[in-house]
């Protein structure tokens, strides 16, 4: 499935749309993040209109249904994760991959403040701190801990 972008769609069809519709279409625009988590009915209830009225403006869009529309609205807000991760070469000499180790380590904190709420890191590192036993585990990437190379 090729994503196509939400709000472009929505933009293009307005004029078409009915009283209803342009209801379910302003609040895509204004609140794409919590739609995609909603079920058609919880929508609906948002919108003060019927089920079959988001189904329509689903169809009016061109998508085969609801979750089609929730899909591609999800890849419509999304972004892109940048590469986060400075690859550590056999070459590099210690200072580098510390180097890359500290951007890398940077950026992971600064996303992970972007998309948590201050209450829920606190929540989730007093489980950490107060864990008895706590695993560290990686996938495809070299890792350092406790000094040791683990691969």
């Amino acid at each position: 499935m090729k994503a196509v972008n939400i709000k472009d769609l929505v933009l293009q069809f307005y004029p078409e749309m009915n009283k209803a519709e342009k209801q379910v279409a302003q609040k895509t625009l204004d609140c794409p993040r919590k739609i995609i988590h909603m079920s058609i009915s919880e929508l609906s209830k948002f919108c003060e209109v019927s089920e079959t009225t988001i189904f329509r403006f689903c169809n009016k869009l061109g998508f085969k249904g609801f979750q089609e529309f929730k899909i591609n609205l999800a890849l419509t807000i999304a972004t892109p994760m940048e590469n986060i991760h400075g690859d550590v070469c056999e070459d590099d000499d210690s200072y580098l991959v510390m180097k890359k180790i500290l951007k890398s380590s940077v950026l992971v904190l600064e996303k992970t403040m972007e998309v948590n709420k201050p209450e829920t890191i606190e929540k989730i590192t007093r489980h950490i701190v107060d864990a008895k036993k706590n695993f560290v585990l990686g996938k495809r990437r070299l890792c350092c801990f406790g000094g040791r190379r683990l691969s």
